[in-house]
Protein backbone atom coordinates (compact mmCIF):
# COMPACT_ATOMS: atom_id res chain seq x y z
CA UNK A 1 0.00 0.00 0.00
CA UNK A 2 1.25 3.28 -1.06
CA UNK A 3 0.13 6.69 -0.06
CA UNK A 4 1.34 9.96 -1.72
CA UNK A 5 2.40 12.62 0.55
CA UNK A 6 3.15 15.21 -2.47
CA UNK A 7 2.40 18.76 -1.73
CA UNK A 8 -0.47 19.93 -4.56
CA UNK A 9 -1.38 20.94 -7.59
CA UNK A 10 -4.85 22.80 -6.87
CA UNK A 11 -4.78 26.78 -7.24
CA UNK A 12 -4.95 28.78 -3.98
CA UNK A 13 -8.34 29.14 -3.11
CA UNK A 14 -11.68 29.48 -1.87
CA UNK A 15 -15.20 30.28 -3.26
CA UNK A 16 -16.67 26.80 -2.86
CA UNK A 17 -17.28 24.55 -5.81
CA UNK A 18 -17.85 21.20 -5.02
CA UNK A 19 -17.40 18.35 -7.40
CA UNK A 20 -18.89 14.94 -7.21
CA UNK A 21 -15.55 13.36 -8.52
CA UNK A 22 -12.96 12.40 -5.43
CA UNK A 23 -10.11 13.23 -7.54
CA UNK A 24 -7.38 10.55 -5.66
CA UNK A 25 -4.62 10.92 -8.19
CA UNK A 26 -5.85 13.92 -10.94
CA UNK A 27 -5.06 16.88 -8.34
CA UNK A 28 -3.80 17.05 -5.13
CA UNK A 29 -4.45 20.07 -2.75
CA UNK A 30 -1.39 22.39 -2.21
CA UNK A 31 -0.85 23.27 1.33
CA UNK A 32 -2.24 26.82 1.37
CA UNK A 33 -5.45 24.88 -0.25
CA UNK A 34 -5.73 22.50 2.55
CA UNK A 35 -5.77 24.89 5.36
CA UNK A 36 -8.04 27.82 3.14
CA UNK A 37 -10.30 24.33 3.15
CA UNK A 38 -10.38 23.67 6.92
CA UNK A 39 -11.20 27.25 7.39
CA UNK A 40 -14.21 27.59 5.13
CA UNK A 41 -15.11 24.34 6.77
CA UNK A 42 -15.12 25.05 10.52
CA UNK A 43 -17.04 28.49 9.01
CA UNK A 44 -20.06 26.10 8.01
CA UNK A 45 -19.99 24.34 11.06
CA UNK A 46 -20.05 26.85 13.09
CA UNK A 47 -22.78 28.86 11.46
CA UNK A 48 -24.82 26.07 10.50
CA UNK A 49 -24.14 23.41 12.89
CA UNK A 50 -27.20 21.03 12.30
CA UNK A 51 -27.74 21.07 8.79
CA UNK A 52 -23.91 20.43 8.61
CA UNK A 53 -24.27 17.30 11.20
CA UNK A 54 -27.22 16.00 9.24
CA UNK A 55 -24.74 16.14 5.98
CA UNK A 56 -22.34 14.00 7.97
CA UNK A 57 -24.40 11.52 8.71
CA UNK A 58 -25.97 10.85 5.03
CA UNK A 59 -24.91 8.55 1.85
CA UNK A 60 -22.19 11.25 0.11
CA UNK A 61 -23.30 9.81 -3.46
CA UNK A 62 -27.19 10.54 -2.87
CA UNK A 63 -28.97 13.03 -5.11
CA UNK A 64 -30.58 14.51 -2.02
CA UNK A 65 -26.88 14.34 -0.34
CA UNK A 66 -25.70 17.09 -3.17
CA UNK A 67 -28.76 19.07 -2.95
CA UNK A 68 -28.44 19.87 0.86
CA UNK A 69 -24.82 20.18 0.44
CA UNK A 70 -25.02 22.82 -2.14
CA UNK A 71 -27.66 24.54 -0.54
CA UNK A 72 -25.62 25.01 2.35
CA UNK A 73 -22.74 25.87 0.38
CA UNK A 74 -25.08 28.72 -1.81
CA UNK A 75 -26.86 30.07 1.60
CA UNK A 76 -23.86 30.93 3.16
CA UNK A 77 -22.04 33.60 1.34
CA UNK A 78 -20.32 34.65 4.75
CA UNK A 79 -17.74 32.10 4.63
CA UNK A 80 -16.82 32.51 0.97
CA UNK A 81 -13.41 33.13 1.38
CA UNK A 82 -10.91 35.45 -1.52
CA UNK A 83 -10.25 33.52 -4.74
CA UNK A 84 -11.71 30.36 -5.82
CA UNK A 85 -11.17 26.43 -4.81
CA UNK A 86 -12.80 23.39 -7.15
CA UNK A 87 -13.07 21.05 -4.07
CA UNK A 88 -13.72 17.65 -4.23
CA UNK A 89 -16.62 16.06 -2.22
CA UNK A 90 -14.66 13.79 0.22
CA UNK A 91 -12.24 16.65 0.56
CA UNK A 92 -15.02 19.16 1.86
CA UNK A 93 -16.85 16.15 3.74
CA UNK A 94 -14.13 15.30 5.60
CA UNK A 95 -13.11 19.04 6.36
CA UNK A 96 -16.53 19.31 7.70
CA UNK A 97 -16.02 16.18 10.30
CA UNK A 98 -12.77 17.24 11.22
CA UNK A 99 -14.20 20.54 12.45
CA UNK A 100 -17.01 18.97 13.57
CA UNK A 101 -15.13 16.41 15.42
CA UNK A 102 -12.89 19.25 17.40
CA UNK A 103 -16.00 21.03 18.30
CA UNK A 104 -17.87 18.29 19.52
CA UNK A 105 -14.81 16.47 21.17
CA UNK A 106 -12.29 19.11 21.41
CA UNK A 107 -9.62 18.48 24.40
CA UNK A 108 -11.40 14.67 24.97
CA UNK A 109 -9.14 11.33 24.23
CA UNK A 110 -11.25 9.43 21.97
CA UNK A 111 -14.20 7.56 22.76
CA UNK A 112 -13.44 3.74 24.11
CA UNK A 113 -12.58 2.21 21.42
CA UNK A 114 -14.71 -1.07 21.35
CA UNK A 115 -17.61 0.85 21.09
CA UNK A 116 -15.85 2.97 18.12
CA UNK A 117 -14.68 0.26 16.34
CA UNK A 118 -19.00 -1.06 16.52
CA UNK A 119 -19.69 2.14 15.42
CA UNK A 120 -17.73 2.83 12.70
CA UNK A 121 -19.70 3.83 9.40
CA UNK A 122 -22.47 2.15 10.52
CA UNK A 123 -25.36 1.33 7.75
CA UNK A 124 -23.60 3.36 4.80
CA UNK A 125 -21.77 2.23 1.71
CA UNK A 126 -18.52 2.69 0.81
CA UNK A 127 -15.87 2.41 -1.68
CA UNK A 128 -13.02 -0.34 -1.22
CA UNK A 129 -10.76 3.10 -0.05
CA UNK A 130 -13.16 4.13 2.41
CA UNK A 131 -13.78 0.37 3.61
CA UNK A 132 -10.12 0.07 4.33
CA UNK A 133 -9.72 3.35 6.10
CA UNK A 134 -12.98 2.98 8.21
CA UNK A 135 -10.94 -0.46 9.22
CA UNK A 136 -7.87 1.70 10.21
CA UNK A 137 -10.49 3.58 12.96
CA UNK A 138 -12.21 0.74 14.16
CA UNK A 139 -8.34 -0.59 15.02
CA UNK A 140 -6.50 3.11 15.81
CA UNK A 141 -8.83 5.00 17.34
CA UNK A 142 -7.02 7.19 19.25
CA UNK A 143 -4.13 7.46 16.84
CA UNK A 144 -6.46 9.21 14.28
CA UNK A 145 -8.03 11.36 16.85
CA UNK A 146 -4.16 12.58 17.26
CA UNK A 147 -3.50 12.77 13.85
CA UNK A 148 -6.77 15.25 13.91
CA UNK A 149 -5.07 16.99 16.33
CA UNK A 150 -2.13 17.83 14.44
CA UNK A 151 -1.25 21.29 11.76
CA UNK A 152 -2.10 20.95 8.42
CA UNK A 153 0.95 20.22 6.40
CA UNK A 154 3.48 20.13 9.44
CA UNK A 155 5.57 17.72 9.99
CA UNK A 156 3.73 16.27 13.31
CA UNK A 157 0.95 15.46 10.65
CA UNK A 158 3.16 13.14 8.72
CA UNK A 159 4.53 11.63 11.82
CA UNK A 160 0.78 11.22 12.44
CA UNK A 161 -0.13 9.73 9.08
CA UNK A 162 3.02 7.14 9.40
CA UNK A 163 2.05 4.38 11.57
CA UNK A 164 -1.83 4.88 10.24
CA UNK A 165 -0.35 4.07 6.60
CA UNK A 166 1.47 1.11 8.02
CA UNK A 167 -1.78 -0.36 9.56
CA UNK A 168 -3.69 0.58 6.52
CA UNK A 169 -2.07 -2.04 4.77
CA UNK A 170 -3.46 -5.14 7.20
CA UNK A 171 -6.95 -3.82 6.15
CA UNK A 172 -6.93 -4.21 2.46
CA UNK A 173 -7.95 -7.13 0.40
CA UNK A 174 -4.81 -9.25 0.06
CA UNK A 175 -3.11 -8.54 -3.12
CA UNK A 176 -4.70 -5.10 -3.78
CA UNK A 177 -2.86 -1.86 -3.68
CA UNK A 178 -3.90 1.91 -2.97
CA UNK A 179 -2.51 5.02 -4.01
CA UNK A 180 -4.02 7.79 -1.76
CA UNK A 181 -2.82 11.37 -0.97
CA UNK A 182 -2.64 12.83 2.62
CA UNK A 183 -5.66 15.29 2.09
CA UNK A 184 -8.06 12.45 0.82
CA UNK A 185 -6.59 9.99 4.06
CA UNK A 186 -7.13 12.57 6.43
CA UNK A 187 -10.20 13.27 5.30
CA UNK A 188 -11.65 9.83 5.34
CA UNK A 189 -10.29 9.10 8.55
CA UNK A 190 -11.73 12.49 9.85
CA UNK A 191 -15.30 11.21 8.14
CA UNK A 192 -15.57 7.76 9.96
CA UNK A 193 -14.09 9.06 13.41
CA UNK A 194 -16.63 11.64 13.50
CA UNK A 195 -19.34 9.51 12.67
CA UNK A 196 -18.66 6.67 15.16
CA UNK A 197 -18.09 9.25 17.58
CA UNK A 198 -21.12 10.98 17.42
CA UNK A 199 -22.84 8.11 17.26
CA UNK A 200 -20.58 6.25 20.39
CA UNK A 201 -21.52 9.57 22.40
CA UNK A 202 -25.04 9.37 21.84
CA UNK A 203 -25.59 6.13 22.68
CA UNK A 204 -23.77 6.88 25.82
CA UNK A 205 -26.14 9.58 26.41
CA UNK A 206 -29.01 7.49 26.04
CA UNK A 207 -27.64 5.03 28.96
Amino acid sequence: VAIAVLAGLIPNAVSAQLSSRDGLLEAVPTAQARVALIEYASCLVARRPQPVRQLLTMDSRSTDYFSKMNKLIDDLESCRLPGRLKMSNVLLLGGLAEAAYKHDFAGRRALDPVLLAENVSPNLPLDSNEAALACVVRKKPQAVHDLLGTRIESAQELDAIKPLAEELSSCMVPGTTSRLNKSYFRSVLALALFRSAALTASQAGAR
